[in-house]
């Protein structure tokens, strides 16, 4: 998906300025709109060879398991869309001027079709990420379905299907939304619209602020990290206080906020480096200089293949290493009766709220204020 055919309100980033609106012009004040990762670009690739996929042209030059992981998702489309006599759409300006004024998004795919229960609109999303995305009143893709009803239906009110396709975390999940889904959401987005003009309409929350390009100059955000990190960060020589004497509602805030502080202090970083990259001044007493230098790999593979065999012989080259269950479970298909056993081994624990579902380990955690409570 083309991210700078996008509105300023892009449908991509709408769970941002929907919980915090300010976000946006907070992040043109500064330069920051539209800065992107090597994640969004991978998943720009992931989306190049989605369309090819689905219109019957030449795929782009892209890594195998992404053409394999991608194909099933294209298939299943194709096959419904042939059942049904529908009309596929891919890429698809969509207008958003309903509840954004002048606004447009880029749908990825749009179907539809009419059968014995009326006109239908299947509306997908997708995403090559490996973090679970919930169609499920989903900010973007109920931006999608708006302009996707405006833009291609004309008479009854279609029934509109919203899937998320995401190879990587579970392939597909649907969500059909009522009637009153929508209108409520399009509300809630006239009523936001206005305030991403104003950069102190800011409401940080970590879903917003876990992707906002605007959070390393953000006060809001700043004025709500930890005491303990807020009032240290602007010391010359801070000076924590030792990790075993900080109180247990402290800490419960602090791990609590861990996430999002090393977001903001990251951002920070990435500022301060890109203004100097950019031919501005360093932060006083530091300069930026060169990393380290990564591991050497061959300047010519194949001359360096060369010598070391005619040199070495057979001990130019490493022992055979067997293949490991990810990339064997890609050659053999899954659930083929070929593939061995499995083992998984835990990582180390984490923190998480108490709501998540999976068990705690240890004693059970008391209420915020009961510590040494007699």
């Amino acid at each position: 998906m083309s991210d700078e055919l996008h509105h300023r309100l892009s449908p991509s980033s709408a769970h941002r300025w929907l919980d915090c609106p300010g976000s946006v012009a907070l992040a043109e004040a500064h330069g920051l709109a539209g800065k992107d990762s090597d994640a969004a670009s991978e998943g720009r690739l992931a989306h190049e060879v989605f369309a090819a996929m689905l219109l019957g042209e030449p795929l782009p030059e892209a890594p195998e398991d992404m053409v394999a992981l991608l194909r099933p998702g294209a298939d299943t489309i194709l096959a419904h869309v042939e059942a049904t006599g529908g009309h596929l759409y891919v890429e698809r300006a969509v207008p958003l001027g309903r509840v954004i004024p002048g606004g447009f998004g880029r749908a990825d795919v749009i179907v539809t079709w009419v059968d014995d229960c009326g006109p239908q609109v299947w509306v997908i999303d997708l995403k090559y990420g490996m973090v679970r995305v919930d169609p499920s009143h989903n900010p973007q893709a109920m931006l999608y379905a708006i302009g996707a009803m405006d833009d291609l239906c004309d008479g009854d009110p279609p029934r509109v299907l919203i899937g998320v396709f995401q190879p990587r975390a579970g392939g597909w999940r649907r969500w059909s939304p009522c009637p009153g889904d929508l209108a409520e959401f399009a509300a809630r987005v006239a009523a936001a619209e206005p305030l991403t003009h104003n950069p102190t309409a800011l409401s940080p929350t970590a879903r917003a602020c876990e992707y906002c390009p605007a959070k390393g100059v953000c006060p809001a955000l700043a004025a709500s990290m930890p005491t303990e990190i807020a009032e240290n960060s602007i010391a010359s020589t801070p000076a924590m206080p030792e990790a075993t004497t900080v109180a247990p509602d402290r800490v419960a805030t602090i791990l609590s906020a861990k996430n999002t502080v090393e977001k903001w202090l990251a951002s920070i970083y990435e500022a301060a480096r890109d203004k100097v990259l950019a031919g501005g001044q360093p932060p006083p007493g530091l300069k930026l200089v060169a990393g380290r230098l990564g591991t050497r790999a061959w300047a010519d593979h194949e001359a360096a293949k060369e010598a070391l065999v005619g040199a070495l012989g057979e001990a130019a080259w490493e022992p055979r290493k067997l293949v490991s269950p990810a990339t064997a479970e890609k050659l053999l298909g899954k659930g083929s009766e070929a593939m061995p056993a499995t083992v998984q081994f835990p990582t180390a624990p984490v923190f998480v709220p108490e709501a998540d579902k999976r068990p705690a380990l240890g004693a059970p955690a008391l209420p915020l204020g009961a510590e040494g409570a007699s």
